[in-house]
């Protein structure tokens, strides 16, 4: 069989600092500090996403296809960063 994958691949070469601070910003109200997502707040663990499904929810916040206020504003080289630093996290975090 295959061997699992020691580190998570990305797609995007966002700045993961950047990311963080947005995320921080942006996000964590929500999301917690370890972006393990809240049941009461109905936001889904993001440390667990894989990037490519990261960003096509934020290209659906953006066009309106889904709906979420705050990520609706997240422009295209912030989501890149906000998706390199939710990669950085793992489940343990």
């Amino acid at each position: 069989g295959l061997e699992p994958l020691k580190e998570r691949q990305t797609i995007g070469k966002g700045d993961k600092s950047k990311g963080k601070a947005l995320y921080e910003k942006s996000c964590v109200s929500c999301h917690g500090e370890a972006a393990i997502g809240s049941r009461r707040a109905l936001a889904p663990p993001l440390n667990v996403q894989v990037d490519w499904y990261l960003v096509r929810q934020m290209e659906n916040f953006a066009k309106g296809i889904r709906n979420h206020a705050d990520a609706a504003k997240i422009e295209s080289g912030d989501m890149n960063d906000l998706v390199a630093y939710l990669s950085s996290l793992t489940k343990a975090d």
